[in-house]
């Protein structure tokens, strides 16, 4: 075990590979943390259901099936917001929550910005095929004062 293991610290996956000399992959990478560090399997379905999402329709808006609220939904259209500022309020995934206790790194930021652009086209697949007749602004935003990486979608008006 090395010092990084023995502070109960992530382990990168560029750490776990020169570790075993390069002979290591992604899939190993999956492995050491569900064997090693004991991850459920109800882990992976979250993170399937973050990439292939379910979503639901509600008056003719789409919806993340997730993040869907009633209470959020009246808040949002009752303070006089348009459908697709409806849509985009309710579906918006704040990327960086989900990693709050990754290494920020200057690796870090591009690998968050490539996986929510791998998010954005998987988004894109899912909803033309569920809603072939709709048309959707599916994207990635990066706040500029925070460097918050969003991802978002709603119909295109």
């Amino acid at each position: 075990m090395n010092s990084v293991e023995e502070k109960n610290e992530l382990v990168t996956f560029e750490e776990l590979e020169k570790q075993n000399r390069n002979n290591f992959n992604h899939f190993d990478y999956i492995s050491y943390y569900s064997n090693q560090k004991k991850i459920t399997s109800d882990l992976f379905i979250s993170f399937y259901n973050l990439f292939w999402p379910q979503f639901i329709i509600y008056e003719n808006m789409i919806f993340l099936e997730e993040k869907f609220s009633f209470d959020y939904f009246k808040d949002l259209k009752n303070s006089g917001n348009k459908p697709f500022e409806i849509e985009v309020w309710m579906n918006l995934i704040n990327l960086d929550s989900f990693f709050s206790n990754a290494k920020y790194s200057d690796e870090f930021f591009p690998q968050m910005t490539y996986l929510s652009n791998e998010i954005v086209k998987l988004w894109k697949i899912k909803l033309s095929i569920d809603y072939p007749e709709k048309i959707f602004d599916v994207k990635s935003e990066i706040d500029k004062d925070t460097d918050e990486i969003f991802i978002l979608h709603c119909q295109k008006e």
